[in-house]
């Protein structure tokens, strides 16, 4: 059985923003158990919306794409030449409300890891605090628990491969929130074109490997895991 995606593909069109925001309209209006809607009463609930006719093209275009099914429009005829006006009533086809399910699953997703993310910042940030307990009781009792490697200012020696676990894994929590700013095209942090958005997402996988590289994470979880083997061998 062949199976068409098309009813994905306003995803990946220039105007995917105006797409998006007529299915939400029909996606609400069917959970209020309201089926067809006019062009007009899509364009109402828009919150800044464009000219009639371009919210006329957008239909037509889901209608094409099969997101949406159109019916004439009879309802509010009132003479001849509007009978013969091409007007219509368009609602959700079965494969449009399944492409909305499997969107909204999608953005569910992409809204937990950015939960995600402000908890990574909150227990760095407790870390932090506790590693900075434990460098002024250190300075207190006159130990001596730098190195001279400059990533020692940061930590004692023996908590930097924590330190380096922990910032990698909120590389990898913000990851997700990056990603979806670059399938969104959500404007922040100073990102405003695709180009920006879709190029951060190279930074992350480098920020992770300095992490547990420059802190010896990697190197202290590879020799732990070393000794292992060597005693199970033994």
């Amino acid at each position: 059985m062949t199976t068409d995606y098309g009813t994905f593909a306003h995803l990946a069109a220039d105007k995917r923003h105006l797409y998006r925001e007529v299915l939400r309209a029909f996606a609400a209006a069917k959970a209020r158990f309201v089926l067809h809607l006019r062009p007009a009463e899509v364009r109402a609930t828009m919150d800044d919306p464009p000219a009639v006719e371009a919210v006329d093209a957008a239909l037509r275009q889901l209608v094409g794409w099969g997101n949406l099914s159109a019916d004439p429009d009879t309802a509010e005829v009132t003479t001849v030449e509007e009978f013969y006006r091409a007007r219509f009533l368009y609602r959700l086809t079965p494969e449009g409300e399944a492409t909305e399910r499997a969107i909204a699953v999608f953005e569910e997703g992409l809204i937990r890891p950015g939960e995600l993310q402000t908890a990574a910042l909150g227990d760095i940030r407790d870390l932090l605090g506790e590693l900075r307990t434990h460098l002024g009781a250190a300075s207190a009792t006159g130990q001596d628990t730098l190195s001279e490697d400059p990533a020692a200012l940061l930590a004692p020696a023996r908590w930097r491969p924590l330190v380096g676990w922990v910032v990698a894994a909120f590389f990898v929590a913000v990851f997700p929130g990056n990603i979806s700013q670059a399938v969104t095209g959500a404007e922040a942090f100073g990102l405003d074109s695709d180009a920006a958005r879709w190029a951060r997402l190279a930074f992350p996988p480098v920020f992770v490997a300095w992490a547990l590289w420059s802190t010896g994470a990697w190197c202290a979880w590879a020799d732990r895991r070393g000794q292992g083997v060597s005693r199970g061998g033994s």
